[in-house]
């Protein structure tokens, strides 16, 4: 199977691996966004916009689909980074102002978005640990 990127990914990270790379295109589209609204004077979609979180998230992105090519380790530590990472807008959504956010709709919108990425970050880590201890998959590569 070949993922969005047109990459052999083995069956065992397929979907959770689309799903986080969606989740994480939609975030930088959604940071992105956020920094042309305060480039323009107007507030950020949420309590922030950064392009060092877009450049994170891209770095992220690839170290999950090479760790899914070649490298388990690799994905299973990008991918448990990026879950740590999303605990903080996730409770940020719970927990500050809703203020901070142009419209409750961005607020439980951000938070349904970086659910989904949660989400699917922690299904990833199940099926890696699966299958880690597996020499080769039922196709006879050497993927995940």
């Amino acid at each position: 199977m070949r993922t969005p990127c047109n990459l052999p990914v083995g069956p065992a990270l397929r979907v959770p691996l689309a799903l986080q790379l969606a989740h994480i295109a939609l975030s930088c589209a959604w940071n992105a966004a956020g920094l042309w609204r305060v480039a323009h004077g107007q507030a950020p979609l949420g309590p922030t916009a950064s392009a060092m979180a877009i450049g994170a998230m891209l770095v992220l992105a690839a170290a999950m689909v090479h760790g899914a090519q070649r490298r388990p380790a690799w994905y299973a530590g990008a991918t448990l980074v990026m879950v740590l990472f999303l605990t903080v807008p996730l409770s940020g959504a719970v927990l500050l102002e809703p203020t901070r956010w142009p419209a409750p709709a961005w607020r439980w919108g951000g938070m349904a978005l970086n659910s989904v990425g949660w989400l699917a970050g922690l299904w990833g880590l199940l099926r890696w640990h699966q299958t880690r201890h597996l020499k080769t998959t039922t196709n006879g590569d050497n993927t995940l």
